[in-house]
């Protein structure tokens, strides 16, 4: 949800692009341009023709490390240059031999996969930040979104910039839609708010009876003005079914309405006064937020756990931070 940039935990992208184009001219699997020998007598003039293109050493570099802007040149250029081409990638035995020829598929279960979602320091989902995103020895334990879907544009299918560290449920639910938010471009997470409803969340302050249990309607409502922004939550949330995932944390709801009963000044003063010397003045009081609410509550950390965003605005509703 929140934009996937330059940052300290994980230093700048353009480098880890680059350390991405290296493992794939030095990984133990084929690499493409090795596929690619080994498969040419196969494949038809065209698909050569274009294969030789992409596969020149400094155009390949070029596809694997060019930044979101110039990926819309490079697209537009390909478009242009090998129209027919890409227009028969309809033909699914074209569509195949490229995809095979840059090994997606043997790239999926490497270890160079598994150093890329490290590299980013992503532990949740950048497009419902509700399910975790991790690697094990083993390999990987979430999927892999092209921003650009593979099948249409299958020269970008190893391309630093198009790949997305997500859960199964989004990659699966996104499919091929080109209308949602590009983490490498924009915050998601800043274009609307979690709500709940007023009339209920008043009602289980005010009633007395904190024990017994609830339903909080959960909303997810747009706070921006641009009306790009505007259609773009109604998509994520028809796409990824958003809310309906969120309304079934109404014990999350519940707990951080009655911690804001119990966290009041006096004893967020007393675990301030506990924790003294534990953090610098600067990280003080994001650093007690987390401990209160569970999570991380600082934007630029939303990625790093998941249900961030949600239990942050639930908590700044019922007033437990500010």
């Amino acid at each position: 949800m929140r934009k996937i940039e330059d940052h300290p935990k994980r230093g700048k992208l353009s480098e880890l692009a680059e350390k991405h184009y290296g493992s794939l001219l030095t990984s133990p699997l084929k690499t493409p341009q090795e596929a690619f020998s080994a498969a040419k007598s196969r494949l038809t003039a065209p698909v050569i023709d274009f294969l030789n293109h992409c596969l020149e050493e400094l155009e390949f570099r070029r596809l694997i490390i060019a930044p979101p802007e110039e990926l819309d040149s490079i697209v537009g250029e390909y478009e242009q240059n090998y129209k027919t081409l890409l227009t028969s990638l309809e033909s699914k035995n074209d569509r195949e031999s490229i995809l095979k020829i840059f090994r997606y598929e043997a790239f999926r279960d490497s270890i160079p996969a598994r150093s890329f979602v490290d590299s980013l320091k992503i532990r949740a989902c950048p497009y419902c930040n509700a399910q975790h995103v991790l690697t094990t020895r083993k390999g990987l334990r979430c999927h892999f979104d092209h921003i650009r879907p593979k099948a249409k544009y299958p020269y970008l299918s190893l391309s630093f910039f198009n790949l997305v560290p997500c859960c199964s449920h989004c990659n699966i639910e996104k499919a091929e839609s080109e209308k949602l938010a590009d983490p490498y471009r924009e915050s998601f997470s800043g274009m609307f708010d979690f709500k709940t409803d007023s009339a209920e969340t008043v009602d289980f302050l005010l009633s007395g009876e904190k024990k017994k249990s609830r339903s909080f309607k959960i909303s997810l409502v747009s706070n921006d003005e641009k009306e790009h922004h505007k259609a773009m939550v109604v998509e994520h949330n028809k796409r990824f079914g958003l809310e309906d995932i969120y309304n079934q944390f109404q014990d999350i709801v519940e707990e951080i309405y009655r911690k804001s009963e119990f966290y009041n000044d006096s004893r967020r003063k007393e675990l301030e006064n506990v924790c003294k010397g534990w953090f610098d003045d600067i990280s003080q009081k994001a650093e007690i937020d987390r401990i209160i609410v569970g999570n991380y509550t600082a934007p630029e950390d939303i990625n790093q756990r998941p249900l961030s965003k949600f239990m942050t605005e639930i908590a700044r509703e019922a007033k437990l931070i500010k």
